[in-house]
């Protein structure tokens, strides 16, 4: 991030591909579900950034709120969101016009977020407060703010899509969250 570069790197044998060079802040890596693209964030310049998974070439940025911290895509590839932790917002960004689409107001500092396996919902951790905001993706609205304690920084689900689990930096704990029901079922 400090370096403003992106080093690609071969899994199978550990081998240092490439480096990207010139994307300010760069933050949080994500792969697009068909492989063919990786997205990134850029926390300087309020960016997010397609990258080809093949020639390393940017393909396109798109403007986002203020302090990108994390971006993620809906298992269709067809959207992405992006927290903004300075302007407490989620950027709504339409992959194939890489344009963005909207501009949800969530909690205090969004920060880690990630879609439901269905492609339904995307939970987001509000890290300067004590709640998950739930955004609904076919309106793209905010449906529900969950008090779940202090500071949670990152969410994930469930493989079966009907828990959503985070984690509480303020208490050093993690969480597990009812996605039908939307109520917290305890802390670990």
């Amino acid at each position: 991030e400090e370096g403003n570069s992106i080093t690609v790197i071969d899994a199978a044998t550990n081998q240092v591909l490439t480096t990207l060079t010139g994307i300010e802040g760069a933050h949080n890596l994500q792969v697009a579900p068909d492989g063919k693209t990786v997205w990134a964030v850029s926390g300087h310049d309020s960016l997010a950034i397609m990258i080809d998974a093949v020639t390393y070439e940017v393909h396109g940025v798109v403007p986002t709120g203020m302090m990108p911290a994390h971006i993620v895509l809906t298992p269709d590839g067809k959207k992405a969101y992006v927290t903004n932790g300075e302007d407490n917002t989620i950027t709504v960004i339409d992959v194939e016009a890489m344009a963005v689409t909207a501009t949800i107001p969530v909690g205090e500092y969004p920060h880690g977020l990630r879609v439901s396996p269905d492609g339904k919902w995307v939970y987001a951790a509000n890290a300067k407060s004590t709640t998950l905001s739930v955004i609904e993706t076919e309106q793209d609205i905010k449906v529900a703010d969950i008090e779940v304690g202090e500071h949670p920084v990152q969410v994930g689900f469930s493989p079966d899509g009907m828990f959503n689990y985070f984690s509480l930096n303020g208490e050093n704990a993690l969480g597990k969250v009812d996605v039908v029901t939307r109520e917290l079922i305890g802390k670990v």
